[in-house]
């Protein structure tokens, strides 16, 4: 983490240096994030894949010019990934469980090319590569644990008929409090006349790893168990807004 922390120091300090020669540019961002969770059956099919929708990374950046068009961008930033969240489904609907997403600490670098398009308009595709810090356990477990449960019944002219009663069962392993990957993606981006610039982003962001593999049983009374691995981590889209501000020109 220091030596991230302070690899990124020192791009801040080169691109200063470049300031005088080059075009220099510092951007604020948020977003959102969507990343697919991956099932894997272990009894039945209830358990269902979700698209999870969370904070994206959000924080500041600085790009410098090294090439006509061509810029490298360093930024810090903060967001959430979800390690926790359960989603069965059966004939007469389902059930759902998560918890609050972990916060994590974002660092990335890119390379962009920039294209300019009449009207003060820009559209630059970018490749990059970064790496969050969870707000995990390295490697470890949560305990398996009832996360919640319910009770319904229905009648006939006021006689009960039936009752069924269904309840949810998980536990978490952590596989690593870490999730780095490449990323690639463009942004469209509208230039006012006072240095300012309005963007806004979409990237496809892909890792080799899940940092997080939640185990869950749903048990019913009127269907048959589910048991399935639900994981989290791999591919996912950043849809993101910016600020964008010359700060040299040289």
């Amino acid at each position: 983490m220091k030596n991230i922390a302070a690899s990124f120091l020192v791009l801040l300090f080169v691109f200063q240096s470049y300031a005088q020669e080059k075009r220099v540019y510092l951007n604020f961002f948020t977003g959102v994030a969507s990343f697919k969770t991956d099932i894997t059956p272990v009894m039945g099919d209830g358990f269902k894949s979700t698209d999870l929708y969370s904070l994206a990374p959000s924080g500041i950046g600085v790009g410098v010019e090294v090439l006509k068009n061509t810029f490298i961008n360093a930024h810090f930033g903060t967001h959430r990934l979800y390690n926790d969240y359960l989603r069965a489904s059966n004939d007469n609907g389902g059930y759902a469980t998560w918890n609050t997403p972990a916060t994590a600490r974002n660092f990335g670098l890119k390379l962009k090319y920039q294209f300019n398009l009449p009207k003060s308009f820009k559209i630059t595709p970018f490749v990059g590569y970064s790496v969050s810090y969870i707000s995990q356990p390295a490697v470890g477990y949560s305990p398996y644990r009832q996360r919640g449960g319910s009770t319904s019944s229905g009648s006939i002219n006021g006689v009960p008929i039936a009752t069924v009663r269904d309840s949810i069962f998980s536990s978490t392993e952590f596989i690593s409090n870490t999730f780095s990957g490449l990323s690639a993606g463009g942004e469209l981006a509208y230039e006012f006349k006072n240095k300012l610039s309005l963007y806004l982003s979409y990237s496809l962001f892909y890792s080799t790893k899940y940092y997080a593999v939640q185990y869950g049983e749903y048990h019913s009374t009127a269907y048959p168990t589910q048991k399935a691995y639900t994981s989290f981590g791999k591919s996912g889209y950043f849809y993101q807004i910016g600020i964008r501000y010359l700060m040299a020109n040289f």
